[in-house]
């Protein structure tokens, strides 16, 4: 144990194997390991905590008959101590013994603790391995989503910017309405996707988008309250504003009948009123159109009698959004089957296409892009998608914006549209803003529809392919963003917490191990460790001689010495009154029985 000979080295051997077997499946899925090896790794570990154990004894074991040694070198003791040192050398009961022995004061007593601790180290192993069920990405299957990077789906070409909305086609007119008529809907619909086993993640990918900024502008709105005959109380009321001009322009000449009103705007015509909100307006280079309504609230046809007015304890919303076109980056995800995405950045300014500014009012520049610029389409190209161009070509950006100025039905440059009570005919409107009277909350109707229109933005060369192909689960390759596929393994957890009272162990052996070698040197012992010829080899006889007077001592230094210098002396027990070993030296005189005794 304490010569540092290459066999005693090995005895360490397992130390960074162990180690290295935790750490490289630490982490890693079950099959991964069955596809490295064989054999399962429970019987890995169970082979390593014997290997673990049956080291660490072996070295300790012979530490301790070391220190047997260096006992008697430091003076005489009692020729039955070497027992004992012997015992504890073999095991835990004799270590107890030694223990005992000692009063645990000697070094001899942290080898005899570490043998019995040894037999406590087996369950700690078996609990550093444990399975946990953890998402992993499947490298053969697939997970598709769509962008849109840009839009060309006009069905013709319109010389007449108000005309234009006849060109919208089918899919992106349905996804407008329908985003206008779900203001109380919960979920929307989520753009085409595939993800076959139900749980997939996408890294954040850029899109052609439609949106909606809107802002709450019903505290510029007020009631206009007089004495009339129309109402059972003789005061009755009309919409206002004092403070604001367009909604003041919008709301002159409403009556106590007048439900809603609501009016669309080019954006170059709604200047005034957007000053005030220059932050989230001014620099939108793709914006559509402006919408703006104020609307009696919780209005019910079912329980609103005919001729229903405007009173003093009337509530009302008002509201106005700015609807543009942007590039979003998305981060996108499928949890259980259902598809979700947030919104990281968006980019909605583009400097070429409006340098100089397109408008200015009062000392305000507005890069809005004039739909009547028929030579410069837009071209977004956002930092964060630095390899893609987003393109929409001025006559779609026409017939968008041309649609959302049609919303109810006005002419090119906008108009106000009203919902009123008569006295016989219940109420009368367009039928969009009969409906969105009814709405919960027209801003919430405002931004579904954004959402709509932007879904049907992205599924549109998708949904032509399926309907082509008669296969819902296609995806349109030039449309197609890859993500990953996630599946539930089991993967390996290595706690290491419950390797400290076996590293703790293997570092007190250690430093055992390093006191036994120092104390060695200092009593000047030989390196004997647990060699039964230790006594045979150092022990004189009352004339002072001794069995090993014609061995050189440097060859008896070592249990290995003392081995090779036996291999030339032949022993063997005889019996006379009592059984005695003869020891004689191989081609040499035989020598006396008396000379030769040694022990019974």
């Amino acid at each position: 144990m304490i010569n540092t000979s290459k066999a005693d080295d090995n005895d360490l051997d397992f130390v960074p194997t162990f180690l290295d077997t935790p750490r490289r499946v630490d982490s890693h899925p079950e099959s991964y390991l069955a596809a490295e090896s064989w054999i399962s790794l429970t019987c890995k570990i169970g082979h390593l905590s014997t290997v673990f154990r049956a080291s660490l004894m072996l070295c300790v074991a012979a530490t301790i008959s070391q220190s047997g040694w260096i006992w008697f070198a430091q003076r005489t003791r009692p020729l039955r101590d070497l027992y004992w040192y012997d015992a504890a050398s073999r095991g835990s009961l004799g270590s107890i013994r030694l223990l005992w022995n000692l009063r645990f004061i000697r070094p001899a007593c942290i080898g005899a603790l570490i043998t019995i601790t040894t037999l406590a180290l087996d369950p700690f192993f078996q609990q550093t391995i444990k399975y946990q069920g953890r998402p992993a990405v499947d490298p053969d299957q697939r997970a598709e989503a769509v962008a849109a990077y840009g839009y060309n789906g006009s069905i013709g070409l319109e010389d007449v910017f108000g005309d234009s909305y006849l060109l919208m086609p089918y899919n992106l007119k349905a996804a407008m309405f329908s985003g206008l008529y779900s203001s109380n809907q919960m979920t929307f619909p989520s753009p085409p996707f595939s993800c076959p086993l139900g749980n997939c993640t996408w890294d954040p990918f850029a899109t052609l988008s439609l949106d909606s900024s809107c802002l709450d502008i019903t505290s510029s709105v007020s009631l206009n309250c007089s004495n009339s005959f129309l109402g059972g109380s003789g005061i009755t009321c009309n919409f206002a504003s004092s403070n604001d001009d367009l909604l003041a322009t919008m709301l002159n000449g409403t009556t106590t009948r007048v439900m809603m009103e609501m009016e669309t705007y080019l954006p170059r015509n709604s200047l005034p009123a957007l000053i005030p909100y220059l932050i989230p307006y001014r620099d939108i280079t793709g914006a559509l159109a402006t919408v703006q309504w104020v609307k009696v609230k919780d209005f019910l046809l079912a329980n609103t009698p005919v001729g229903a007015l405007v009173m003093p304890n009337t509530t009302y919303e008002a509201g106005r959004c700015l609807v543009y076109l942007s590039v979003k980056q998305v981060e996108a995800k499928v949890d259980n089957g259902v598809y979700s995405e947030r919104v990281l950045q968006e980019y909605n300014h583009i400097p070429n296409v409006t340098a100089p500014p397109m408008y200015t009012l009062n000392g305000t520049d507005f890069y809005f892009r004039d739909p009547w610029t028929w030579d410069r389409d837009l071209i977004f190209q956002p930092k964060f998608a630095p390899k893609r161009n987003f393109t929409v070509t001025w006559s779609d950006f026409d017939v968008l914006a041309s649609s959302i100025m049609q919303l109810v039905q006005l002419n090119e440059e906008g108009g106000v549209a009203t919902v009123s009570t008569g006295d016989s005919a219940g109420v009368g409107g367009p039928p969009v803003l009969v409906m969105l009277l009814q709405a919960d909350n027209v801003t919430t109707a405002m931004q579904n529809m954004a959402h709509y229109m932007t879904t049907a933005l992205r599924a549109n060369d998708t949904q032509l392919l399926q309907n082509k192909m008669h296969n819902a689960s296609l995806i349109a390759p030039n449309q197609s963003v890859e993500g990953r596929v996630w599946v539930q393994k089991q993967f390996v957890i290595v706690i290491w917490a419950w390797l400290t009272l076996p590293a703790v162990t293997f570092l007190t052996a250690i430093l055992f191990f390093c006191i036994t070698i120092t104390r060695t040197r200092i009593h000047m012992v030989g390196v004997w460790k647990s060699s039964p010829l230790t006594l045979f080899f150092h022990t004189g006889f009352n004339n002072g001689s001794s069995i090993s007077d014609e061995v050189p001592s440097e060859a008896l230094h070592t249990s290995d010495g003392m081995y090779t210098a036996a291999g030339a002396i032949s022993m063997r027990a005889v019996r006379a009154s009592s059984v005695k070993f003869e020891v004689a030296r191989e081609e040499s005189r035989k020598l006396s029985r008396d000379e030769l005794e040694i022990w019974r």
